[in-house]
């Protein structure tokens, strides 16, 4: 997000989202990547939680533990296996550094599918689909294969959504590189404005 960068490391301001949010986004974050390294043990989610949601009121707990249950009935089965998972990738594209932290990138037989997680209260899936080309371009410059798909976890609402995968690399080359020509020059703001934009 063009706008949450200038805030963050232009402007060195905080984050402009709340505390409690991203204490929650974390902890579930932290437990749902313990209970994928640990091919979907839902006790070593549990325990991640425990340790990573010290901060969370009991009722965030609460939530938080319901979702690591909901999401254990939903994956257990699943064929999908990890290849990366909230990992970075670092790459370059157009003379211009291109980092990303992906949630989850899995393995389908020969196939990759990119999986974003969300954890707030109104999730767009058209904001998380922008967000996911981005990472969809990092992926196809480190792996040289495209994600066939992408889906959005949208955790607080137990639900998963499909996202349109862009399957054209030059169509997503040329999306990051225009936004990174845009923010060279100063350029953070979205068009239209929408300062709900980075919210989680």
């Amino acid at each position: 997000c063009p706008r949450l960068f200038r805030i963050v490391h232009v402007d060195k301001q905080a984050f402009p989202f709340g505390a409690r949010a991203r204490a929650f986004g974390n902890a579930l974050h932290a437990a749902i990547a313990a209970y994928e390294r640990s091919r979907r043990s839902p006790d070593a989610a549990l325990e991640e939680l425990a340790r990573s949601g010290a901060r969370l009121t009991p009722c965030d707990l609460e939530e938080a533990r319901a979702i690591v249950w909901w999401r254990h009935d939903a994956r257990r089965l699943s064929v999908a296996r990890p290849t990366l998972i909230e990992g970075p990738l670092a790459t370059s594209i157009g003379g211009r550094y291109l980092g990303a932290r992906l949630d989850r990138l899995e393995r389908v037989g020969e196939e990759l599918h990119l999986v974003e997680m969300k954890t707030g209260l109104r999730v767009d899936p058209e904001l998380v689909r922008v967000q996911t080309a981005i990472l969809a371009c990092a992926v196809w410059r480190v792996f040289e294969t495209l994600p066939s798909e992408w889906t959005l976890e949208d955790l607080r609402a137990r639900r998963f959504v499909r996202l349109e995968a862009e399957h054209d690399p030059a169509a997503l080359g040329d999306f990051v590189q225009s936004l990174g020509r845009r923010m060279a020059i100063g350029d953070y703001e979205p068009a239209p404005y929408r300062p709900d934009l980075c919210k989680r």
